[in-house]
């Protein structure tokens, strides 16, 4: 049951470095808008894990991720 694996690992599995390449590679093709937003989406992110709310760190990635696809238009 994915509720059962350390909130990290939730979804990620072997995908990883492929997913943290594509991440950068987005981040160098067009830097965020609002850098200080950015930042602060990722402390609550990090915050939520810290807390091993497994949930509010879904909840705040899935936020994070559809403002970014956005921002590309």
């Amino acid at each position: 049951m994915e509720g059962d694996q350390p909130v990290p690992g939730r979804g990620l599995g072997a995908g990883v470095p492929r997913l943290r390449q594509a991440m950068i590679d987005m981040l160098r093709l067009r830097p965020p808008a609002d850098p200080p937003a950015d930042h602060r989406a990722h402390e609550v992110l990090v915050e939520a894990v810290a807390a091993r709310d497994g949930e509010a760190a879904a909840r705040f990635s899935r936020t994070h991720l559809m403002a970014l696809k956005e921002g590309l238009g």
